[in-house]
């Protein structure tokens, strides 16, 4: 269910001078603020507070299999699934 997508760590990028103009020519700070002003306070507190590397949320695939396998396996045994 779950596929590994990335293995890199992502380096951050510094906006360069012709990539800070927003309908004007914004300071570096500006223009940060700018870009990210319409993001959810959700998204924002995220992003100040860092993701967890090794998070196993409630909705995740395994985390669903992981309180459900014994059910799982009492289905494959039974021939219920594959």
């Amino acid at each position: 269910m779950e596929q590994l997508i990335l293995k890199k760590k992502l380096t951050a990028k510094e906006p360069q001078s012709d990539e800070i103009y927003y309908e004007m020519r914004l300071s570096k700070e500006e223009y940060i603020k700018k870009r990210f002003e319409n993001l959810e306070d959700s998204i924002k507190l995220k992003l100040d507070n860092g993701f967890e590397a090794n998070a196993n949320y409630i909705d995740s695939p395994t985390h669903y299999i992981d309180k459900n396998r014994e059910l799982w396996e009492y289905q494959k045994k039974n021939k219920f699934i594959e």
